[in-house]
């Protein structure tokens, strides 16, 4: 994934990618402006450690952009995309907010297939 984003981001000398545990990040406090998740944190045991470090290193009114799968019961999903959660239940939102997130926008899609 990192190759993909690198050739797309070939041209821009305002981005930098790291590799790193979503758990562990490798940033100072408050160093960035925008942080994204996507489709990974049904991946995480403790999905609020990865959530508290994109806290921890956005800027005061940075972005984070999050998606995951809400809670579903399809078992053939969590068989082809592995992880350790069939989504996540409304419990994932007190999480942001516990963590200081200010939730502006939610957009919830069905898992059909």
């Amino acid at each position: 994934m990192l190759d993909y984003a690198r050739l797309r981001f070939l041209q821009k000398d305002n981005v930098e990618l790291r590799l790193s545990e979503l758990e562990y990040l490798p940033m100072k406090n408050k160093e960035i402006d925008i942080a994204i998740m996507n489709m990974v944190l049904h991946h995480i045991s403790q999905p609020q450690l990865p959530i508290a470090e994109a806290f921890r290193i956005l800027k005061s009114g940075g972005l984070f952009i999050f998606s995951d799968f809400e809670k579903h019961d399809q078992e053939k999903i969590k068989d082809i995309m592995g992880g350790s959660w069939l989504g996540f239940e409304k419990k994932i939102r007190t999480c942001l907010t516990d963590t200081g997130f200010y939730l502006k926008n939610i957009d919830p899609y069905p898992v059909n297939h």
